[in-house]
């Protein structure tokens, strides 16, 4: 599987491989192999350089972390 990001965009692909052991001949299948390519928008408070993936018991994990918003300071004002 490849994650990348490229301006705002995260682009997934990766490929179902068969999942049949050598020898081993299949009555039905759900699905074939293929190739899945799936892009998702991202909003503009995700911070792309600390995107990070993980992977368990199949499962794809993408952590998609926020910017933290600039806080709002009082400006004080001199009479001058």
């Amino acid at each position: 599987m490849q994650i990348s990001v490229n301006q705002g965009v995260l682009t997934l692909h990766g490929v179902v491989a068969d999942p049949a052991p050598a020898g081993f001949t299949q009555v039905h299948r759900e699905y074939q192999p293929a190739d899945f390519h799936r892009t998702l928008t991202l909003p503009d408070n995700v911070d792309a350089g600390a995107i990070s993936a993980t992977t368990r018991n199949g499962v794809v994990t993408i952590t998609l972390p926020t910017i933290k918003a600039a806080q709002p300071r009082r400006i004080a004002v001199t009479a001058g």
